[in-house]
């Protein structure tokens, strides 16, 4: 079961704060769940270490963004950092452009609460693309025995085989690219 972003629905801010997902799951049951950036969800799928019920507090997050494009870096962290909906909860926010960085990071850091991870990482010189780098990250995880991260996946491709592809890295969630921008 993945989670895809099909449609938003833009706020007044320009920041589209809530996306709508297909819950493959959920099937007849609703499909249809809203859900703050991944944040709020009564799925288990986004959220393997918690109950379906359980209270998420997004206070205080650390954050890592992965994506080789420095506009899509600048781009989700502003809206993480200075929008009116994730500036209250005071996230810390890295940008690294390769899962190498990514990974040599998760491991520096001692975990993350949230990660965005792009597909294609390859103009930056690395050589893990996303989806690896989720693996990989999925491992130390595990082997350090980590909280594990809700991992956002970003591609342009939602085609049912990169989505099954994503689910089988360990992706949580998966974003259609190009990312919104404000309005």
């Amino acid at each position: 079961p993945m989670n895809v972003v099909r449609s938003f629905s833009t706020k007044s801010d320009g920041f589209r704060r809530y996306n709508q997902v297909t819950d493959e799951r959920a099937g007849a049951k609703g499909g249809i769940k809203r859900q703050l950036l991944g944040v709020e969800s009564t799925s288990s799928t986004l959220f393997p270490h918690r109950s379906a019920t359980s209270s998420l507090s997004v206070n205080n997050w650390n954050v890592m963004i992965v994506d080789d494009s420095l506009i899509n870096q600048r781009l989700l962290k502003s809206r993480f950092v200075e929008s009116r909906v994730f500036a209250p909860a005071k996230w810390r926010v890295i940008c690294v452009s390769t899962g190498e960085e990514a990974v040599r990071e998760l491991k520096h850091s001692g975990g993350f609460h949230l990660i965005t991870m792009d597909k294609n990482l390859e103009s930056a010189g690395g050589s893990l693309d996303g989806w690896e780098t989720t693996v990989a990250i999925r491992a130390i995880e595990r082997h350090n025995q980590l909280k594990p991260a809700i991992i956002i996946g970003a591609t342009s491709h939602t085609s049912t085989r990169d989505v099954s592809e994503a689910t089988r890295a360990g992706q949580n969630l998966v974003w259609c690219k190009p990312y919104p921008t404000a309005q």
